[in-house]
């Protein structure tokens, strides 16, 4: 198991079988002039969260931007990598279904090679059963200006890859609502069945009932000012002799309970991650429904260090009762290479008439001059 799948899974099992520990002094810092009690129960959230997971059924993400910086071990300033991810996201009411990203620019680092970096620019797309890639155009030798053409599209049977992680999900901003959000379930490995935020509320308030495990997980509730909104924060810190552990949530009751900031640290031998998510702006897309259009991620780094997600959007469009679902299968374009994981399939392109060629071994490969697909929200 990866070392990051350790240590969130330790954390998670931190949290749920602390009936051997005891809770720290838990309390909000009363050095600060923003934190003050709060006015609602743990029961209270719950049922205000467990609302705010429902209330998106489509998301239109326009002209999204996410750069990465990173923050070398012992030093205080950030540096901006060359990774970012640029372009506009559909998905649909559920995390990791279905799913469209226009990547205008995608620059990711590579693990060995001559170039460090890589850069494309790709449409991919999940419409429940099946999903499409679209290589448009690359980066070559190392020139994160994705000019060169690609011309390749793959269909799959599963989601593309990029699709599937949990990461991309912050690139595109659905991360950071309750909605979206990435539990601590998805980083392990293998993958466990997610797990909601209000359904973690509900463990805890069932836990905390059981005088076993009291007052190990019995939480913190107070108001505090976050990021300028005013917030409600519910929060543990549990220690025992090998580990100390905090997760906290803090929620906006202006905002119908939209998510402001998480955190959640690990301490247990050499180990020390952090990983913090803060909501800096939102809008709002429909009468009582919030979205962020700017909002940051940092999580510790292997070395030591931190990498921070910046994350953006021009706009963002909810809910939408014209909205087509058609938009997550992309056409196939004219003269493009397409392939397929299905070993069975051969490889095909599609004429001017649109009429398919297959491209069996040793044949050569049609002179069909490639036609340049739209980006979806072209004007």
């Amino acid at each position: 198991m990866p070392l990051q799948s350790i240590k969130r899974l330790a954390f998670v099992s931190t949290l749920f079988l602390a009936s051997s520990m005891t809770a720290a002094e838990d309390k909000p810092p009363t050095t600060s002039p923003t934190t003050r009690p709060a006015n609602f129960t743990l029961a209270q959230i719950t049922e205000n969260v467990e609302k705010s997971e429902h209330w998106f059924r489509n998301v239109y993400v326009k002209n999204f931007k996410t750069e990465i910086d990173a923050q070398k071990k012992g030093e205080t300033e950030w540096q901006t990598t060359p990774k970012k991810f640029n372009g506009s996201a559909w998905f649909d009411e559920t995390p990791g279904g279905k799913t469209r990203i226009y990547f205008a620019l995608n620059v990711w680092d590579v693990q060995g090679g001559n170039y460090p970096y890589q850069a494309e620019t790709s449409d991919m797309a999940w419409n429940g059963t099946q999903g499409r890639s679209l290589q448009i155009a690359l980066g070559r030798k190392g020139n994160l200006n994705p000019t060169f053409p690609g011309h390749a599209m793959v269909i799959t049977h599963q989601p593309p890859v990029l699709l599937a992680s949990r990461y991309t999900r912050y690139q595109i901003g659905s991360a950071y609502t309750a909605q979206y959000f990435v539990t601590e379930m998805e980083g392990v490995t293998p993958a466990q069945p997610r797990k909601s935020i209000s359904a973690t509320f509900k463990r805890v308030l069932e836990v905390a009932d059981d005088p076993k495990h009291q007052p190990s997980v019995s939480p913190t509730i107070f108001a505090e000012d976050v990021n300028g909104f005013q917030t409600i924060c519910v929060r543990w810190v549990i220690k025992s002799s090998t580990v100390s552990a905090e997760t906290a949530y803090w929620f906006s009751p202006e905002k119908n309970f939209a998510l402001v900031r998480q955190l959640s640290s690990l301490v247990q031998s050499k180990v020390h991650q952090t990983e913090t998510l803060d909501v800096k702006d939102m809008k709002e897309v429909s009468p009582g429904i919030w979205f962020p259009i700017r909002a940051e991620r940092v999580q510790s780094d292997f070395d030591g260090g931190y990498l921070r997600y910046r994350y953006e959007a021009q706009d963002v469009i909810a809910n939408n009762e014209k909205f087509d679902e058609a938009i997550f299968t992309p056409q196939i374009p004219v003269g493009f290479l397409v392939s397929s994981d299905d070993p069975n399939e051969a490889l095909y392109m599609l004429d001017l008439e649109y009429n398919k060629i297959e491209i069996h071994k040793g044949e050569a490969i049609p002179n069909v001059k490639p036609q340049t697909p739209k980006r979806p929200d072209a004007k």
